[in-house]
Parts: structure tokens; C-alpha cells; sequence
């Protein structure tokens, strides 16, 4: 009896033990959402690639510290740039220009970062970073505080292509 009660007792700990051999059910993707209008870009974002939101920490930083010759390579050769009072597309080295002459102006600048996103357009072979913050700059003697939205585009070499900013005046 003894025997048989070892051996019963062996034979359940192995099969608890034993890997299964069912096959791990994978989840469902959700279904798209229908929200009653059509998106111009996209309406179906996936999380993106987090360095990529490091590269416009970075951007923000040198426009700051105005040290725009050190993320220069962040840029593709054609930038396409939208921000209040300006559109268009320009090359890497006459928006690094641009930057630097418009930086010029100001005594100080200091970029607060309230949220930053990372997102990738499922169907699009193209990367964006979303981020929200608030600019204090001074020139002339007068502080202006602005808050911030920027979207920012980057291709499959990691190169900013597009910024699109909005801003509310404060």
C-alpha cells in the first residue's frame, strides 16, 4: 500500500510540473474605432519609439541653451515647419538658421515639459511624438509665457521630417 500510495504521489507532482501542450491563445487586436468622422492623418495610433521622444527632449533643450549645431543631424535634409507666423519647407541647414537668428532675439528661454508621447500610425510608415509644455522667454526686458503643443515627424531613419506647433498665449 505504501508502495502504491509513494508512487500515486510521485506521478501527480510530475504532472503538475509538466509543461502544457496547448498552445497559448493570443489576443485579439481591438477593433478600430468608429468615430463618426474621418481623420485627415490617422485615428489608429499604437505606442511609438521612446528614443524618439528623447530626440525632442534633446531639440527642446538646444533651443534653450541655443546650441541648435548640436542636434542638427536630428533633421532630415527637408523639414517641413508649421508654427504661428511661419509654413513651410525648408532645408535642414536654413531651419537650423532660422532657429539660431529667432533664438537670437531672446535674453532667455526655459522649456517645461508637462507630457511627452511617443506614436506610431498603424497605417502609416511613419513615426510622430506628441508633447505638451510651457516656453518663458524674455526679450527686450518683457517675459512672455507660452504653452505649448508640438507634434513632431520622423521617418524610418529616425530623422525629424515635420513640426507642427500650437500655441496659447498666456
Amino acid at each position: 500500500m505504501y508502495r502504491y500510495l509513494t508512487a500515486a504521489m510521485l506521478l501527480l507532482a510530475f504532472s503538475c510540473n509538466m509543461p502544457s501542450k496547448e498552445t497559448p491563445k493570443k489576443e485579439a487586436a481591438p477593433a478600430k474605432h468608429d468615430y463618426g468622422a474621418t481623420a485627415a492623418y490617422s485615428s489608429d495610433f499604437g505606442l511609438g519609439d521612446p528614443a524618439l521622444g528623447n530626440k525632442v527632449v534633446a531639440l527642446w533643450k538646444a533651443f534653450d541653451t541655443n546650441k541648435f549645431d548640436s542636434v542638427a543631424s536630428l533633421f532630415a535634409d527637408s523639414v517641413y515647419q508649421e508654427m504661428p507666423g511661419i509654413a513651410g519647407s525648408f532645408s535642414r541647414d536654413s531651419l537650423i538658421a532660422g532657429m539660431k537668428a529667432y533664438r537670437k532675439e531672446l535674453t532667455s528661454c526655459i522649456s517645461e515639459i508637462d507630457a511627452i508621447i511617443p506614436v506610431k500610425a498603424s497605417e502609416k510608415d511613419e513615426s510622430l511624438v506628441c508633447i505638451w509644455g510651457r516656453e518663458t522667454t524674455e526679450a527686450g526686458g518683457k517675459k512672455t509665457l507660452r504653452h505649448i503643443h508640438e507634434v513632431w515627424g520622423f521617418n524610418t531613419d529616425g530623422k525629424a521630417t515635420w513640426i507642427k506647433q500650437y500655441e496659447l498665449n498666456k
